[in-house]
Order: C-alpha cells, then structure tokens, then sequence
C-alpha cells in the first residue's frame, strides 16, 4: 500500500473499543480489518470515503483510517436499505425468528427516526426552501447517530417479560 490511499466503500460493522479510545470498521466486501483512534463518527450501512495508510506497531496487520468523510446517501440506497430491511423481517417472520428482541430494535430505531425529524423540522424556518434530499439525508444521518449510541449498550436492553 502506498504511504496513505483513498477509497470509498460501504461501512458493514462498528465495534468502539472497550477503552473507548478508537475503534475497529469492518468494510463491506473487504476482508481487511481498519481502524480509527477517536470517537465513533460513522455507523453500519453508511458510504464513506476514507484515507487510510498501513498499521504499525500492534496494529501492524491492520489498515489505519485517517479520515472519514461520509458521503450522501442517494435516494436509490435509501430505497434500497429499506427493501433489504423488509426482506430481512419476512426472512425472520418465515423462520418463526420474528421475536421481541426483533421488534424491539425496531421500536428504538423507530422513536430515533422520529426524534431525527423533530430536531431537523426545528432547524428550518417554516418560509425557507429547501431540498428535500438534503433533509432526508439530515434526518437518516442523525437517526443512525442515535441508533448507534443506544445499541452499543445492546447488551443492557432486556427482553420484555411475559
């Protein structure tokens, strides 16, 4: 790899480290491991461009993230996030795997997309004109944030009891 490189790719999965000091990206269809020092700034399913360089030291097999620049969403990867979210539900729905957990997740994710709307509905004067994607990717952009933040502490969400 050359001293630093641009590339753009899919973010597939986010794990902060337990130090909370940085964390690991996997990409989508990349098997390489990155890594960035610094808070979490992106979440799953967002298409970023990212300059990155060679690990050293304990990090020496992986691939540091210098930067990271999220790209707009186009209304074709909005649709289409939405449609493999659908087929992932009927998939679950099929197998019998459709549980409260499930429906769970999408409650939070639900109330953070409401929450994104409230917060961007409240930064545009009611007379101004405005793009309707740039809102669009606004309230998606801040619905993922929340989301993110509340599912790191996944493992303190608790099944609903009978």
């Amino acid at each position: 790899m050359a001293e630093t490189e641009t590339i753009t790719a899919e973010i597939a999965a986010v794990k902060q480290w337990t130090s909370g000091k940085g964390y690991f990206l996997n990409l989508k269809d990349s098997a390489d491991d990155y890594y960035k020092f610094g808070a979490v700034t992106v979440t799953p399913g967002a298409t970023v461009e990212l300059v990155v360089k060679e690990g050293s030291g304990n990090f020496a097999d992986k691939i540091e993230v210098l930067k990271i620049k999220a790209l707009p969403s186009t209304p074709a990867q909005v649709k289409g996030k939405v449609q493999e979210r659908n087929e992932k539900i009927n998939a679950y729905k099929e197998a019998g795997e459709f549980n409260d957990r499930h429906r769970q997740e999408m409650i939070v994710e639900q109330c953070c997309l409401k929450a994104a709307a409230t917060i961007v509905a409240g930064l545009y004067p009611k007379s101004e004109v405005f793009a309707r994607e740039k809102i669009i990717e606004y309230v998606l952009t801040i619905k993922d944030k929340f989301y993110a933040n509340i599912m790191q502490n996944e493992g303190e969400l608790k099944e609903p009891e009978d």
